[in-house]
């Protein structure tokens, strides 16, 4: 009983998903930088889960950082090099193409590149999140 009063209350503040069906068509992108990001569901700043997409062109690299959440990430297109560690190290980064993913432990510090193209991803995620630079 206990147990079910607690998830109860955790959730009290959490983001209801909502119903919905999309196509690719029907998302809206915004810039920032020649980052490209459509919120799909939820959102990051508020509990519960969030799902959205990302691009970064050819050559984008985000140095360490680590997130308060844990997240699973996809490569829808394209392809990443993903790092662990808190020193940007090409040595320890391993190439993902389409269909590739990593995890995102609550902070495990990462880093990315997207060196030879431009790739799209999918974040799935359970906020509150806030991302820290190392």
């Amino acid at each position: 009983m206990i147990t079910s009063l607690f998830a109860l209350l955790s959730c009290c503040h959490c983001y209801a998903l909502e119903p919905k069906i999309l196509n690719e068509i029907d998302l809206r992108w915004t810039d920032s930088n020649n980052v490209r990001v459509t919120f799909i569901s939820g959102n990051e700043d508020t509990n519960g889960m969030y799902v959205y997409r990302i691009k970064f062109p050819k050559g984008h690299k985000i140095m360490p950082h680590f997130h308060s959440d844990e997240r699973v990430v996809s490569v829808l297109r394209g392809s990443l090099y993903v790092g662990y560690g808190t020193t940007f190290d090409i040595e320890k980064m391993k190439k993902l193409t389409d269909g590739g993913f990593w995890t995102e432990p609550k902070e495990q510090a990462h880093y990315v590149w997207a060196k030879d193209e431009e790739v799209e991803l999918q974040v799935i995620g359970n906020g509150p999140s806030k991302r820290t630079l190392l």
